[in-house]
């Protein structure tokens, strides 16, 4: 018998970030198939389609509001008959389920900096893409929310570094890779974008690091609660 049945852990419309190295390309269900098969659209990366082959394996997290699903999964069908291009996916195994629990998002300003990654092949404008200061507006161990000059669009490939200097820590995290899974232009007319980021590929150091900073802030947190609850 499986381990998964995504009909009832899964809904169309999920978010859905395929992993492949260091890249990862973010798209949506577009439908359940069976209890080890769904179907997303091809997502774009870059300015161009991402293509897969029949067999062809990933790493799938999926983000829906119980938590986020990560398991292995390869292609099994690719449909470009259409307008739009669909590939179903194929349940392999490692399921896991992180609750929205243990993502507890810290609404906490630390210093950051961003930069989009540079393409392959590399070009001379790829080469140029400079380090711009931000902060967080809010942090998890999955990813973070933060306010960046200049566009970012959904499915962007970041680079971040992130300078934690608080709950008596004072660690720097670098060369976080994430992807951006939600960007919207700030209304104050600066061109500034308010932009989602889902960590990828984060290397068990870092890991360890915004687990520890993400645990201080949620006890920081707790202790306000039932300090109110007394009042």
């Amino acid at each position: 018998m499986s381990d998964v049945n995504f009909y009832k852990t899964l809904r169309e419309g999920d978010r859905v970030v395929l992993h492949v190295g260091q890249n990862g390309y973010v798209t949506r269900i577009d439908e359940i198939t069976s209890e080890e098969t769904f179907t997303v659209v091809q997502p774009w990366t870059l300015g161009r389609i991402f293509t897969t082959r029949v067999g062809e394996a990933y790493k799938v997290s999926c983000t829906t509001s119980t938590g986020v699903h990560s398991f292995r999964a390869q292609t099994s069908k690719v449909d470009e008959s259409g307008k739009v291009k669909l590939m179903e996916l194929q349940y392999t195994g490692d399921y896991t389920r992180t609750q929205n629990r243990q993502a507890f998002r810290c609404q906490v300003m630390i210093p950051m900096y961003i930069r989009h990654r540079p393409s392959m092949p590399l070009t001379k404008a790829s080469r140029e893409g400079a380090w711009v200061q931000s902060k967080t507006l809010d942090i998890s161990v999955s990813g973070l929310k933060t306010r960046v000059p200049g566009k970012y669009c959904v499915g962007d490939v970041v680079i971040m570094r992130l300078c934690i200097d608080k709950f008596g820590m004072n660690e720097t995290v670098h060369d976080l890779t994430g992807i951006v899974v939600r960007a919207t232009e700030a209304t104050d007319g600066t061109k500034d974008h308010i932009c989602g980021i889902e960590f990828v590929n984060v290397n068990p150091k870092a890991r360890a690091t915004l687990s520890k900073f993400v645990m201080a802030c949620q006890r920081k947190h707790s202790g306000k609660e039932r300090e109110k609850e007394k009042i």
